[in-house]
């Protein structure tokens, strides 16, 4: 009988995670504390369990039931619970949800109280040219040598400064206000000091943990400096990350993506998938802008009906069976000039599936055009 369950490769915002982690990790920094054993008697909740879903899986305290309100509320109800109550409704987070961000989308500038307060803690003020004029009117010295604004480079930010929830909060506002104001010299200050001052905060509070690590860098990319929160690695990256699990694991080292594998638990799977998640952004872009020969014009105007092609040929290599009763994809059309170019490649392997990029080349359709 088919399972009920949740999809596959379905892990829930990665944001919840975040903002329970730091819950979490202020918690540690406030009381010393890290069993949950030893949270649990502090804070006089009866479920240590709670304590240990939160650190494991990113489970939300303001979801989990602690007596008559939140596992959250119940610690803030101490003097010691109370940073992490902050951390844990920081305005980051809002501005990082998807479903928040996109049914409110950012529309440049937020002149809000609160926005402001905190440029101001940071040492940043938005200036306009009137208000160097004003300055001149009131008879005030000027912050500045010449007639001109500064440029971005004079805000000299320090991504040090800016480690902290607040910081990650103000220079995010600040990159997206740029970007939608075409101010792209000031965009590329904000968001090289937004990845410096990430990498920092994260490695302060959790230098050993690979899984918080890799959402943040996936946070970082798909939803800070860019807004592509649907992005989601292929299937074959998937596989290779899973093999790689598997080996580093020791469950077996022949094990990979065309064998029979065992299940995985689901927390090592969020973990690989969250890993090749962040793989995505990893040294090089996703996406790359190059001269546009004619081959690779067609190759990139035919990428749908190619990964068709390829996807029917590895299930085919793996289920050989099946190749007589699944329909094959219709053959891709090349130019003939493209075709003339083909050689059978030689020796090479796909990632993650043990067989060679000949068998592929043998089973993908593909004729030359009239």
């Amino acid at each position: 009988m088919a399972s009920r369950g949740r999809p596959p490769d379905t892990f829930g915002d990665p944001v919840a995670r975040l903002k329970s982690w730091a819950w979490a990790s202020r918690l540690y920094i406030d009381t010393g504390l890290e069993a949950p054993t030893d949270l649990a008697r502090l804070f006089s909740t009866t479920r240590a369990s709670h304590f240990r879903k939160v650190q494991d899986d990113g489970a939300d305290p303001q979801r989990l039931q602690a007596g008559e309100g939140s596992l959250a509320e119940a610690v803030a109800a101490c003097a010691q619970g109370q940073g992490a109550y902050q951390d844990c409704t920081h305005a980051l987070w809002d501005a990082l949800t998807r479903a928040k961000v996109e049914r409110q989308p950012h529309t440049g500038y937020s002149d809000t109280s609160e926005l402001l307060k905190k440029m101001h803690a940071f040492g940043i003020v938005r200036m306009k040219l009137e208000d160097a004029f004003y300055c001149m009117a009131l008879g005030l010295p000027r912050s500045h040598p010449t007639a001109e604004l500064p440029g971005a480079a004079d805000l000299r930010l320090k991504p040090e400064d800016f480690a902290s929830l607040d910081g990650l909060y103000v220079l995010l506002q600040l990159y997206r206000s740029a970007i939608h104001e075409g101010a792209l010299t000031f965009a590329g200050v904000f968001g090289q000091t937004l990845e410096e001052a990430v990498s920092l905060y994260v490695e302060s509070r959790w230098a050993d943990d690979i899984e918080i690590q890799d959402t943040w860098h996936w946070v970082l990319h798909s939803r800070m400096l860019s807004w592509r929160p649907y992005l989601k690695p292929e299937p074959l990256q998937l596989a290779h990350w899973r093999d790689a699990w598997v080996r580093l694991d020791g469950e077996g080292e022949e094990l990979n993506a065309a064998s029979d594998a065992p299940p995985l638990p689901r927390r090592d799977r969020r973990k690989i998938f969250v890993h090749a998640c962040a793989a995505m952004f990893s040294q090089e872009l996703p996406v790359h802008y190059v001269h546009g020969t004619d081959l690779l014009c067609w190759l990139t105007a035919n990428r749908d009906r190619i990964r068709e092609q390829v996807f029917w040929a590895l299930d085919s290599l793996r289920s050989p069976g099946n190749m007589a009763t699944d329909t094959q994809p219709h053959a891709l059309i090349m130019p003939p000039h493209i075709f003339s170019t083909r050689t059978r490649p030689m020796g090479r392997e796909i990632p993650s599936t043990g067989f060679r990029l000949a068998k592929l080349f043998e089973l993908i359709s593909v004729r030359e055009a009239e």
